[in-house]
């Protein structure tokens, strides 16, 4: 018998129940507890034998409600919290029976991910299965960025740590690719929320970078922030970062970066040495302002040198020979014939965005730098947004998608709108809470947009959403927990 069925049989039994004389039965099943009940079966003790088989029924109907209740609450109750960050980020709560309550998109592009899954009631494997299955699909996890953070708190968190780290680098080799699964049991404090809070990410990725600035006194965590979940992960392979409280599975990919191999010859060229003239050679992954670099050192027999190089495009970025810092005379830019090419770039884009070549109108594609970073930047429009990507000219990886509604495309007046029931729905379905659990509602309609604006309230969280008002699609999304 499920949830629904004990919901239904009480209602009927609390219906069917004689008015306004629970208290006095109640109070009548107290007293004849542990008692034996005698019926005199004379015909002048009838009306007694009716009056107290009431009472028995009563007293069985009210231990069925009672019974019923427990299970509800036990079913309902979150026994775990699991977060994914990629970057999507995605929060699933489960019960004791691993059932899943709630899936939560806690950005974008976790919306995206999301689609119109409705993933609650179902057990927490298929349910990770999907949303894995819909990162690979959407290209959230690849060849250049496999690295996927667990978090998990509440009972059992270590066991369910390990088993959730098998599943996913079980999936994702499924695909013929190998995935970095990053775990971590979260310890929410006040502090650590205020922190996420501020720089607006999740918590669990919080409390993974605190992790790295406590072990390492030159990263800052204000510093860290911009970095994906992949980028911290490569910052975990290095032997400086050993972090206790994290466990990993898996190599991060270093497929977006020039190699460490390559890093030292592009030193060692520049030193004017060859490997068998240098001792004590070491090359490390790091991060300093804002960019990922390798640090090689290496001694001859009467100097010291170290240099920073950038991971991304092979640039020296800083020398130094014996503690003193030297002018860097030339540059190691990438080649740009290594680059993947626009139409390359813009076949990256339009699949992300789920756009068709002959949808997209007006593209313009770019080729620009940033901290030394060689990236397409590419703009187009499609069915009444417009969009703008930053495609890394090397590794194809999405450095940056962006999407807005186009105030220049016109919409035809005779067009229909969905109406707000079927749109206030969207927003239940997506947002996996029903109308019934709802405190506070608001709904709103932007003409001049074809917008549909609507705010959902219950008693955990606050959510809103613009939805179009045309065609259905969810536009933006934002949740927050209730104060």
């Amino acid at each position: 018998m499920n949830n629904k069925d004990i919901e239904k049989k009480i209602n009927k039994a609390y219906k069917n129940a004689t008015p306004d004389v629970l208290s006095s039965i109640l109070e009548e099943c107290e007293d004849m507890k542990g008692q034996n009940v005698f019926m005199d079966i004379t015909p002048k003790k009838t009306p007694n034998k009716h009056r107290i088989g009431r009472y028995a029924l009563a007293c069985v109907l009210v231990l069925a409600v009672m019974v019923g209740i427990t299970t509800v609450n036990s079913q309902g109750k979150v026994a775990s919290t699991i977060s994914l960050d990629v970057n999507p980020s995605l929060e699933i709560k489960i019960n004791k029976n691993d059932r899943v309550l709630e899936v939560n998109a806690l950005n974008s592009d976790a919306v995206i991910v999301l689609g119109d899954m409705n993933l609650e009631g179902n057990d927490l494997d298929v349910v990770v299965n999907a949303l894995i299955g819909s990162m690979l699909k959407n290209g959230y996890i690849n060849e250049i960025a496999n690295s996927i953070l667990i978090s998990v708190d509440g009972q059992s968190a270590s066991t369910l740590q390990n088993r959730l780290m098998n599943d996913v680098s079980g999936i994702i080799q499924s695909t013929g690719m190998n995935g970095s699964i990053v775990t971590q049991t979260l310890m929410s404090n006040s502090d650590l929320e205020k922190l996420a809070d501020h720089y607006d990410i999740t918590l669990s990725k919080a409390q993974l970078i605190q992790s790295i600035v406590s072990q390492n006194s030159m990263y800052s965590f204000e510093n860290l922030v911009p970095l994906s979940i992949h980028e911290l992960n490569v910052l975990l392979n290095s032997s400086k970062n050993n972090v206790d409280n994290v466990s990993s599975t898996g190599q991060a990919s270093d497929k977006a970066y020039i190699g460490g191999t390559q890093a030292k010859e592009i030193a060692l060229k520049h030193a004017g040495l060859t490997e068998s003239q240098v001792s004590d050679l070491d090359v490390e992954m790091d991060f300093d302002n804002g960019v990922m670099i390798y640090e090689v050192e290496f001694e001859t027999s009467t100097s010291k040198y170290e240099y920073e190089i950038n991971a991304v495009n092979g640039d020296i970025v800083q020398v130094e020979k014996d503690g003193k810092k030297t002018q860097v005379s030339s540059s190691t830019s990438s080649n740009s014939s290594s680059y993947i090419g626009k139409s390359q770039a813009k076949d990256i884009a339009l699949k992300h965005a789920g756009v068709s070549e002959n949808q997209a109108r007006d593209v313009e594609i770019d080729l620009e730098k940033d901290n030394g970073t060689p990236y397409y930047d590419i703009e187009f429009d499609a069915n009444g947004y417009e969009y703008d990507y930053h495609i890394h000219a090397l590794t194809g990886a999405v450095l940056k998608s962006q999407k807005e509604k186009d105030d220049s495309s016109s919409v035809s007046s005779n067009v229909s709108y969905i109406g707000e029931t079927k749109a206030k729905q969207i927003a239940l379905t997506h947002a996996g809470v029903s109308a019934s659990s709802l405190i506070d509602y608001d709904f709103d309609l932007d003409d001049d947009e074809h917008i549909y604006e609507l705010k959902l309230k219950t008693n955990d969280y606050e959510f809103e959403y613009e939805i179009h008002a045309i065609d259905g699609t969810i536009i933006h999304v934002e949740k927050e927990r209730n104060d």
